[in-house]
């Protein structure tokens, strides 16, 4: 059983639907079930938001107690902020699960996620120095700004820590992650777990790059495994 995280965007847009094309490989490629836990952006509030952000996330209990009925053997989180956060994540892991965590974007360091504000590119937050978002305002919200500038910055290392593996679109996305001092590693291993993996990056590929003329893509998922949590668990 893979048990997926998500916590939903405001508007919905690319990532919501690679959830959904995940949730599909799992299950009919994989051969294995698969279950989502959601959550939705647009129904916390600021407020919610504020305090998800600065507490590592909301309502973890939830998590533990999908894991325990499922049974998962896997969480694969994707977008974890606002009311998802580490907390999540150590929530999983205590309750017996592995967990790989999806960066779709660089939100670990960048506060919009894409790198991009104020009509240009942007790669000024470095690791936990999250301050440059903050006083560009990148959130169009001052309070916004300081609450995702301090979550980051609090929580960051923390969240990366709790994972066994990391997946990032490409080769350039783990280059621009490094650049941004993000705490993701290429590591390696050649077990069992790490063919979990092999093949959630081929197919995902293969998902992309088939999907549409226009939507084709020859970048090719990276899969990022820590060899000192290799083996999978029973």
């Amino acid at each position: 059983m893979i048990l997926v995280l998500h916590n939903r965007y405001r508007t919905t847009g690319g990532e919501e639907r690679a959830v959904e094309d995940l949730l599909w490989l799992v299950r009919e490629r994989l051969g294995e079930d698969a279950e989502l836990l959601e959550r939705e952006s647009a129904t916390v509030g600021r407020a919610g938001a504020a305090l998800g952000m600065l507490g590592g996330g909301l309502r973890p209990d939830e998590v533990t107690r999908a894991v325990r009925r499922t049974k998962a053997r896997i969480v694969h989180a994707h977008n974890l902020h606002p009311t998802l956060g580490w907390r999540a994540v150590a929530a999983a892991r205590d309750a017996g699960a592995r967990v790989v965590l999806h960066v779709h974007q660089y939100r670990l360091v960048c506060a919009v996620g894409v790198c991009f504000t104020h009509g240009e590119e942007c790669t000024r937050c470095h690791g936990r120095n999250t301050l440059p978002g903050v006083l560009r305002n990148c959130r169009g919200s001052l309070a916004e700004a300081v609450s995702y500038g301090a979550g980051l910055a609090l929580w960051q290392r923390r969240l990366a820590g709790l994972a066994d593996a990391f997946v990032v679109p490409s080769e350039f996305s783990l280059e621009r992650l490094h650049e941004l001092s993000g705490p993701v590693q290429r590591l390696t291993s050649s077990t069992e777990w790490a063919d979990y993996f092999t093949h959630i990056t081929e197919h995902t590929a293969a998902l992309s790059s088939t999907s549409s003329a226009n939507e084709a893509s020859s970048s090719t998922p990276v899969a990022c495994i820590r060899s000192s949590r290799s083996s999978p668990p029973s």
